[in-house]
């Protein structure tokens, strides 16, 4: 798809738009809004634009200082999902990350429900596993083998279960 730009978030104005589409926007916000740890703890931010229009961002979020894996945040203005756009952002980003030797992997976590999200990692990754309600996708399709070698898959195996545990803790 042509038009379709990623543009590195560095300056305050670019993070005032993409904490609005994280906050303001319709099926952003249910997941996203008020989550301004998942853009402090992103090794890289990006907003999509296309046609010179901001319609959505993505994140690639560290968590718990396990920097051997990226964890994407993605949000698409709903007036622009299912025209490709969230396709060839992420075929972008995996350019971006060639050129510039990022070799982290990129994991892409979405509900089970989520046909939309589903379709478009689907289409740019390759699926892991399914961990409670989510799915769990590898976006460097083409290093799947170097991921299960290396023992990164029970890596992440690991952290999932981790987070499950934190998420259970009820404190009263």
């Amino acid at each position: 798809m042509e038009n379709i730009e990623l543009k590195s978030v560095r300056s305050a104005d670019d993070i005032n738009d993409l904490v609005d589409l994280m906050n303001t926007e319709e099926g952003i916000k249910e997941i996203f809004g008020n989550r301004i740890d998942r853009i402090m703890t992103s090794a890289y931010r990006f907003l999509i634009k296309y046609s010179e229009k901001i319609i959505g961002f993505i994140n690639l979020v560290v968590e718990d200082n396990n920097k051997r894996f990226l964890f994407i945040d993605m949000g698409i203005k709903k007036e622009y999902r299912g025209k490709g756009i969230g396709t060839a952002s992420i075929k972008k980003l995996k350019e971006l990350l060639k050129e510039n030797n990022i070799d982290t992997y990129v994991i892409g976590e979405t509900k089970v429900t989520n046909k939309g999200g589903n379709q478009v990692i689907d289409n740019n990754g390759c699926l892991l596993m399914k961990f409670e309600d989510k799915n769990i996708y590898l976006l460097q399709n083409e290093r799947a083998k170097e991921f299960i070698d290396d023992n990164s898959y029970d890596k992440l195996k690991e952290h999932f279960n981790k987070q499950y545990k934190k998420n259970k803790i009820v404190v009263k």
